[in-house]
């Protein structure tokens, strides 16, 4: 009986050490409640920006290189490679440190400023989040996302943006645009 429980207390010791110190984990998103497809500032660089919680599957945490995001318009893709991230003030995304209890904060992705003639096409957009942990990404997440002809024509008629909302009970999107403003411009492009 003594025996017994040794073994099993060993046992639990060793996978509690598993757990904590020598579990690499990886990093997981949950779903985006806000995603935002827009120009930096008015007619400025094209922009995908959204907000959701990014959290470690391991105790230790782990390093996040860099975040990007691929939209699929009908099956073409369009790299937003540049990111920041914050609530108040954005910070140029250059690693962060993503642990248990998770980062939830704006992302925002903008195209180089060498691809800055995109346009947000109407049809259905894939959204793909990407993360880079040690030189090796992996893809987070992917999101099928409409944009109407309207919506699009609107954009380039100087809308801040076509937003769209999570449901939950829904279980999908609900999509809207917004015209500029000068509190709306601060709150939402910043």
């Amino acid at each position: 009986m003594e025996v017994s429980i040794a073994v099993i207390s060993l046992a639990v010791s060793l996978f509690t050490l598993w757990v904590t110190y020598l579990h690499k984990g990886t990093v997981k998103m949950t779903h985006p409640t806000i995603i935002c497809l827009a120009f930096e500032g008015m007619g400025g660089e094209p922009k995908v920006f959204l907000r959701t919680l990014l959290y470690s599957s391991s105790k230790q945490g782990i390093i996040v290189e860099s975040l990007f995001l691929k939209l699929l318009n009908n099956g073409l893709p369009q790299i937003f490679s540049v990111w920041a991230y914050g609530d108040k003030g954005l910070v140029r995304g250059s690693g962060l440190y993503v642990g248990e209890q998770g980062v939830e904060v704006y992302h925002h992705f903008i195209v180089p400023k060498t691809e800055k003639d995109y346009k947000f096409l109407p049809g259905w957009q894939t959204v793909e989040i990407y993360t880079v942990i040690k030189g090796k990404k992996k893809k987070l997440c992917s999101l099928q996302l409409e944009i109407t002809q309207e919506m699009a024509d609107t954009l380039s008629q100087g809308t801040l943006g076509i937003f769209f909302d999570w449901n939950p009970e829904l279980n999908s999107y609900l999509a809207h645009t917004e015209k500029p403003s000068v509190e709306k411009l601060g709150k939402l492009l910043r």
